[in-house]
């Protein structure tokens, strides 16, 4: 049998087609070189050669030896930009926060699964560039690849561990989007790791992978990315009924396939679990609020012809008449409805329990001091989403300023702490919420304060939203849905 790997000349390999021609030292900057953009001509880098590797149990060459190695494998399969930005993601690892323990099991993995070695390469370009666009060639790259093996996995003739590949480099995709606010090319990782998830089932798709650590793992982000995402269509609820989720997360706990680290790594999942899942259900419970809202405010439309612009009399006969007055039962349902439902959340709110490990080390004590911090930061801000997004509360509210004043003061002490990199929706909400020039200054001072800890630019889309939210309302006299404005500037970013 013979297969082929790349293999570049040894010779300025990375040069582009125009300056090897003109026999001019190239920049290799992707997509376009330095030179080329200059002289305003079209750049083009030639595609990597093939070279024949002998199958196992004939003669091996020296050059098949690439095989024997991560890093030659990485020569062979990079040029030195991609080297360097896979590099960089590397030695991002240690202060990666929330995506450590994905990044520890993907950096090995990439050796033998070229479409994430490219999604990482781009993932590392990321953090050396202001310019993300630069660094689609490899994200796109990536996206070509796992494309194929896409269509060939939902076409039911991938194989066990196909699937896990394919899942795998669309889970680095969505970690990518989340990292960075929203990247067109990332977002199409997360649509298609949803129709993977949703051909197989995600208790179908746990199986058919063998039950991994590594497969759990892939679950619960997508479970975390779905209920936090800020979108157009965020309105729609989660991708998967709640009950798939618990279904999923309690398998998790019932077969002790919680990962040693996850509690140090990965609090979200561990400690604030119940919390996440009343998010999720939130989520549903304002899919389900915004239809009835939408068929409340379509009755009133069709009744408005009598009241707008019309003689008192007029007004007089709309009111009193039936339809007025099915009309106003219509409310009075929804309102006791909301009241109701609100009170319900409240109570489920305020019972929900942290998740925390067994104390065995004064490290471990410390450790559980910030993860309770945590897991009362958003708790807070699970009640003040409750007031501000469901019961239309006034930033002005007594409570509501009470709970943002908790949460402020929760936010300060994880502030120069790892957790900060989980504070982007505890962040929203309190934008979102704070009216007066005393507290926006406050919210100011603590996102300044995450962002000098934390380079991911997702922060900064958040920011964008509390600032649009701030010169719409500019005292906070009233309730105004952030959900407007990331439809207004078409955002689909994480909160996370």
């Amino acid at each position: 049998m013979v297969k082929f790997v790349y293999v570049k000349s040894s010779r300025s390999f990375g040069r582009c087609d125009d300056c090897r021609r003109r026999k001019k030292r190239c920049d290799e900057r992707i997509p376009e070189c330095g030179s080329c953009v200059r002289r305003n001509v079209q750049c083009v880098y030639r595609k990597p050669k093939l070279k024949k590797v002998s199958s196992p149990g004939q003669k091996v060459t020296s050059k098949s030896k690439i095989e024997n190695s991560f890093s030659d494998y990485l020569d062979y399969q990079l040029d030195d930009v991609g080297k360097r930005w896979f590099s960089i993601i590397e030695k991002y690892i240690p202060a990666s926060g929330k995506y450590h323990q994905c990044l520890e099991r993907f950096i090995p993995m990439a050796g033998r699964n070229t479409s994430l070695l490219y999604a990482l390469c781009g993932w590392g370009g990321i953090l050396e560039l202001e310019d993300h666009r630069r660094t689609n060639y490899y994200l796109e790259l990536s996206l070509s690849l796992s494309s194929e093996l896409y269509s060939k996995v939902m076409g039911s003739e991938g194989s066990k561990s196909e699937l896990l590949e394919l899942a795998v480099t669309l889970t680095c995709h969505m970690m990518i989007s989340s990292f960075t606010g929203g990247l067109s090319e990332c977002e199409i990782g997360f649509q298609q790791l949803k129709k993977l998830y949703k051909r197989f089932g995600l208790a179908s798709f746990l199986e058919e992978t063998g039950n991994t650590t590594l497969s759990m793992m892939l679950l619960r982000w997508f479970f975390y990315h779905d209920v936090l995402k800020l979108t157009p269509s965020s309105k729609f609820g989660t991708t998967f009924p709640l009950s798939e989720y618990k279904r999923i997360l309690s398998y998790a706990n019932d077969q002790q396939l919680m990962i040693s680290t996850l509690d140090s790594n990965n609090p979200l999942m561990s400690c604030c679990v119940h919390l996440f899942l009343l998010l999720g259900e939130l989520n549903n419970f304002y899919a389900e609020f915004v239809a009835r809202e939408d068929f409340l405010y379509k009755t009133y439309h069709d009744l408005a012809g009598g009241l707008v612009n019309r003689s008192q009399e007029e007004q007089y006969q709309t009111i009193t008449s039936s339809a007025y007055g099915a009309y106003e039962d219509t409310r009075i349902e929804f309102h006791d409805w909301v009241d109701s439902q609100s009170r319900c959340w409240q109570e489920k709110i305020d019972n929900a329990k942290p998740n925390l490990p067994d104390i065995t080390s004064l490290e471990k004590v410390q450790s559980n001091e910030l993860h309770l911090t945590f897991f009362e930061a958003m708790q807070l801000t699970l009640k003040l989403f409750l007031l501000s997004k469901i019961r239309h509360m006034s930033s002005l509210d007594f409570e509501v300023k009470r709970l943002m004043l908790h949460l402020f003061r929760a936010m300060r002490v994880l502030l120069n702490t790892d957790l900060s990199s989980y504070l982007g929706f505890p962040l929203l909400i309190a934008g979102a919420v704070a009216a007066e020039d005393r507290d926006r200054l406050t919210v100011k001072l603590i996102y300044f304060g995450i962002i000098s800890k934390n380079s991911a630019s997702n922060f900064e889309r958040i920011w964008a939203i509390i600032e649009e939210l701030w010169k719409t309302n500019a005292y906070g006299p009233r309730f105004l849905d952030w959900q407007t404005v990331v439809d207004k500037l078409g955002l689909n970013i994480c909160a996370g």
